[in-house]
């Protein structure tokens, strides 16, 4: 081999290794290019073609401030469609899709948000219940229950999450996957994998680890993303020939097929229209078959809502459809899809099953139990009295619960995240305050010097407390940490009180079984139990320690420990019956 040859082959093969590790960063850094490149070479097409079937949609697009977006942006396949309509085209519900000209909403809405750490449960002794495991067992939320983080990561902690699908689904990256940093919203399948890709996915569910759970089902994804939002039928209903997915399936098979994106834009954004929208199904239900909402009692900045259907031109595929426009931004509402109490488990029915025996279960496939907002509030409290119990009317009228305890056997709720339900009618709300209020950064302006909504969602906490700053004017980013830390403190001491006297009511409750007290006692005390656990439970699911509601918070947790310390009273009296010795005989006279 000649000098220059030789030399021509070490620089060559120099350039091909450099080459290489440019491409392998590089290109994990911009998975979306081929997809965008693709999209860019993609021809318009005529909208005109689109709307002869579309009917409503034409009438959204045209009147909306998207109208000169043409189909392609978010549409593939649409060629094929035209020409034969049974071949579908694929709908785009990246983050990246809006992102190309939403930049700086995209931008503020892949912000990480260090404060809140990955895998903290909330069982943990510096989290908001330390008794967690003895309190809820055997609920598979006692295998873990983790606190909240930022948006973008949703539906990966929720597919990894050890009570979810049984230790299925495993970070590529181990815990790495806790901080991608890519530049894009994480993909749900860039990070995770399939542990187990022999096991069908349409199979029954099954842990496949120990100290895990296959709990999750199809009704929790919908909190977590709306990238099925087409297949998915209204309610999730069964409808085997337009839609394989169901609330009635395995949900590891509609997180695999349809599912990579949390919270896309479209839960909240109509992409044709340009106008705020809900689309969670049982927040739609019950706005439209209730009339005891809190929306329907009303708040400041209400928004109307208009619900469009299948007789309205949605539901091509043959299953029904709805979605709701808003009349404007509504933040309890569109907040108010996830933010909220909604049965998603399994649950159980409260007629139908006795304590003491093995819960009769509501079926999924017929059962709208099973996929319910209930969108009302824990208790009515005026003058920092409970005047009205409202979620225990709920759960009298609507006759489910969620798990039958361990130790008690009484048949007890277990709350989603209760945010809105907890902030309505509170001294913030009635102050005009939403979620958007305190939990972005609010109005902005961009490089290009317009304004722009950050979508980046956190804790005051993570924004210097600024939004705090805008109605107390005379105090400092550290007064207002200081003022929300001691309410929380005060939140969480009333929790950790109601807490303490359950766990001594269960563990008082295992003693009278022990001795022998009757079962017209023990039943008694189980309804007590109940309704204690209740009203401490809505405030470990709901994430603000209290401090949404303050007032609200010690008056039903204080409700809490009077009935655990009644149900104390009842089984103490009863025990010490039991343990009293047996009068002496009379003595024979003679």
């Amino acid at each position: 081999m000649s000098k220059k040859i030789y030399l021509f082959f070490v620089v060559f093969l120099a350039l091909a290794i450099v080459g290489g590790i440019y491409y392998t960063s590089a290109d994990a850094q911009k998975k979306a290019e081929p997809a965008k490149a693709a999209k860019a070479a993609a021809k318009d097409v005529k909208v005109e073609t689109c709307y002869a079937c579309h009917a409503l949609i034409k009438d959204f697009h045209t009147n909306g401030t998207h109208k000169n977006v043409n189909c392609i942006n978010c549409h593939d396949g649409l060629d094929k469609h035209v020409a034969d309509v049974k071949s579908r085209p694929s709908t785009n519900t990246d983050h990246e899709a809006c992102g190309k000209c939403h930049k700086d909403q995209h931008a503020s809405f892949i912000g990480h948000n260090y404060e809140k750490k990955a895998q903290f449960d909330k069982g943990d002794p510096k989290s908001r219940s330390p008794f967690w495991e003895t309190l809820v067992r055997p609920y598979a939320f006692e295998v873990s229950h983790n606190e909240t983080r930022s948006h973008k990561y949703m539906l990966i902690d929720h597919l990894i999450n050890d009570r979810s699908y049984g230790g299925r689904f495993k970070s590529k990256n181990g815990f790495q996957y806790v901080i991608e940093k890519s530049g894009i919203a994480p993909k749900a399948w860039d990070v995770l994998y399939d542990a187990y890709p022999d096991v069908d996915l349409k199979a029954p569910k099954k842990a496949f680890q120990e100290r895990t759970a296959p709990a999750a089902v199809p009704v929790c994804l919908k909190c977590k993303t709306s990238d099925d939002h087409l297949a998915w039928p209204y309610m999730g209903d069964p409808s085997p020939k337009t839609s394989d997915i169901s609330r009635a399936g395995n949900p590891a098979y509609n997180a695999v097929k349809y599912l990579r994106n949390a919270l896309p834009c479209i839960h909240c954004h109509d992409p044709h229209a340009a106008k705020p929208r809900i689309v969670r199904d049982a927040l739609i239900d019950v706005l439209t078959t209730q009339t005891d909402t809190l929306w329907h009692e009303g708040y400041p900045g209400k928004a109307d809502i208009k619900v469009y259907s299948n007789k309205d031109g949605l539901g091509l595929r043959g299953h029904e459809r709805k979605i709701a426009i808003l009349s404007k931004y509504d933040p309890l509402l569109q907040c108010g899809q996830c933010h909220v109490e909604y049965n998603c488990g399994l649950h159980f029915d409260y007629e139908k099953s006795e304590w003491g025996k093995p819960p009769v279960a509501l079926d999924f496939a017929t059962d709208r139990r099973t996929n319910h907002f209930p969108f009302k509030g824990l208790a009515k409290v005026e003058k920092n009295q409970i005047v009205d119990e409202t979620f225990k009317k709920h759960l009298e009228k609507w006759k489910y619960f969620d798990f039958a305890h361990y130790i008690t056997g009484a048949k007890l709720w277990k709350g989603q995240h209760p945010e809105v339900e907890a902030f309505y009618n509170s001294k913030h709300a009635k102050a005009g305050a939403t979620c958007t209020t305190c939990h972005t950064a609010g109005k902005k302006k961009g490089k290009d010097g317009k304004t722009y909504s950050s979508h980046f969602h956190v804790s005051p906490r993570a924004i210097e407390w600024k939004p705090c700053l805008t109605c107390h004017p005379n105090w400092t980013s550290h007064d207002a940490g200081y003022a929300a830390d001691s309410a929380k403190n005060y939140g969480r001491q009333n929790m950790r009180k109601a807490e303490v006297w359950l766990r001594e009511l269960v563990q008082r409750f295992q003693t009278a079984k022990d001795v022998g007290v009757d079962v017209k006692t023990l039943n008694e005390v189980r309804k007590i139990h109940e309704d204690a656990h209740m009203y401490w439970e809505w405030w470990t699911a709901e994430n603000s320690d209290g401090f949404h509601n303050i007032e609200n918070a010690k008056a039903t947790l204080a409700r809490s420990v009077v009935l655990s310390w009644k149900g104390l009273d009842i089984l103490n009296k009863a025990i010490a019956a039991k343990m009293a010795p047996a009068p002496a005989a009379p003595a024979d006279k003679k």
